[in-house]
């Protein structure tokens, strides 16, 4: 006779599955995110990127390669909403901290901490969540990137859903690619 699982005792046995140490990081990026961005989810005036989007049609994504861009403006719509897009780029960009981080190896917590934080705060990222607009996509686009150089690293064969992985991720955003290569190459020559 065949069980069929309901989705709750899935997300159990995924959850279980997650080392503590990894929903400690990511908990940790999330505040520490919150906390170095939350001026800018709270406070952020609409510019000239988030008032043109109104006016840009789907297809305009596709001229830039931005294939996966509009699945993912379901999410939060086409408008620019700082206090909805923030939090739920922060939660991506938290997962892809973790993938990171994990694909690093980073032997000690104080590391992986470093790392995360590091990787949270610096300038760049800062400047992304300024074109809150696209703030989410930013952010899966790189989770993408991570997971992918994560499946890679951690499977035999993990490079056959790391590619259709890597893929989304530039459909997203196209700067998913060089990080992924930064990290795949870093992880590879990292002496342990």
């Amino acid at each position: 006779m065949m069980t069929i699982s309901t989705p709750d005792s899935v997300l159990l046995k995924v959850w279980n599955a997650i080392p503590r140490r990894v929903k400690l990081l990511f908990l940790f990026t999330l505040v520490l995110g919150l906390f170095a961005h939350l001026f800018m989810f709270m406070h952020k005036l609409p510019n000239h990127d988030d008032l043109n989007e109104f006016t840009l049609l789907a297809e305009h994504n596709l001229c830039l390669g931005r294939w996966f861009r509009n699945v993912i403006f379901y999410l939060c719509g086409s408008f620019s909403t700082p206090a909805l897009r923030g939090p739920v780029g922060l939660l991506f960009l938290s997962a892809a901290v973790c993938f990171a981080v994990s694909a690093l190896g980073f032997a000690t917590i104080a590391g992986a901490g470093l790392a995360a934080a590091l990787m949270v705060t610096t300038p760049i990222l800062s400047s992304m969540f300024a074109f809150m607009f696209m703030a989410e996509a930013f952010q899966f686009s790189l989770l993408c990137g991570c997971a992918s150089v994560w499946l890679a690293k951690k499977y035999r064969r993990g490079w056959l859903a790391a590619a259709p992985l890597l893929a989304l991720g530039m459909g997203t955003y196209q700067t998913c690619f060089c990080i992924a290569a930064a990290l795949f190459f870093y992880s590879r020559t990292r002496v342990k």
